[in-house]
């Protein structure tokens, strides 16, 4: 899976040794890792569902080891759940837990922005502009494909956290965002997910703006604000869960979504598995 260069970036590589063969087996792993980690990001894996490591390793071209340890990393990150006999899944998340999700970003996400208003140096500003111009149009087109606009959002916000030169404060964010990615995911390929609203878009304009003036404040509450408006949307969705451990609709019933595709290269073939 290509990576984009504006993707949230993963986590960093292992610490490498002399020895070229375990450098090799090194840089496969890191690469399996951050291809996971983005289909996660970009809600590429749905909520809930049973994960074929047989499948994603053939869809990522490598052996199921590398799959498997990237798995178990994810599992320790509260990412993915194993569940008795190995069954690998997505937790389903209920209200409760988005909420407290969504508080996390807002005050992680905001203080991201506000440190980028004062570390960003010009070539940032060239991008979160071009991102924040590229949303603005997505959003305004009755056309847009919402996984697109998504993506956009997406790279938005992460050229943002990337400009304050805390990379550790990226990794977390990051780690925040895959978990929630398969709920974005639910709603885009059920098309229960609105269009990038006016407000959304005049609070990235907005984010920009105050990153262009080095206002870390005024950054902050836009980003928080724009986080806090989409979460609020989610939530008013009426998708999660009530506490069974069952989702509204089945992702079976994808099949005929523009979201089937990521389905049937991530879960399980036939019932053998």
């Amino acid at each position: 899976m290509a990576k984009s260069k504006n993707a949230p970036a993963a986590i960093g590589p292992r610490k490498a040794t002399n020895n070229r063969v375990t450098r090799r087996r090194s840089t496969k792993g890191d690469r399996v890792d951050a291809a996971i980690r983005e289909m996660l990001a970009k809600g590429e894996i749905a909520p809930g569902e049973k994960i074929s490591l047989r499948n994603l390793a053939a869809t990522l071209g490598v052996s199921v080891m590398p799959v498997r340890n990237a798995v178990a990393r994810l599992q320790t990150d509260g990412v993915l759940r194993v569940e008795p006999g190995r069954a690998v899944r997505v937790p389903v998340m209920t209200s409760e837990e988005f909420r407290v999700l969504l508080r996390t970003r807002i005050e992680i996400e905001g203080f991201a922005a506000e440190i980028a208003a004062g570390a960003r140096d010009e070539s940032d500003l060239k991008v979160i502009e071009a991102l924040s111009r590229s949303f603005e149009v997505l959003g305004s087109s009755a056309t847009t494909r919402k996984a697109v606009a998504s993506r956009a959002n997406m790279e938005f916000h992460f050229a943002i956290y990337r400009a304050s030169k805390m990379p550790l404060l990226v990794d977390i964010i990051e780690r925040l965002w895959l978990k929630a990615g398969p709920v974005v995911f639910y709603h885009i390929y059920l098309d229960r997910f609105s269009s990038a609203s006016r407000d959304s878009v005049n609070l990235h304009a907005q984010a920009f703006d105050a990153l262009r003036r080095s206002d870390g404040s005024a950054a902050r509450k836009a980003v928080s604000e724009d986080i806090r408006q989409a979460g609020e949307r989610l939530l008013a969705e009426g998708i999660f869960i009530d506490g069974t451990g069952k989702i509204p609709v089945p992702i079976s019933q994808l099949t005929a979504s523009r979201g089937a595709r990521y389905a049937r290269r991530v879960t399980a073939p036939s019932p053998s598995r």
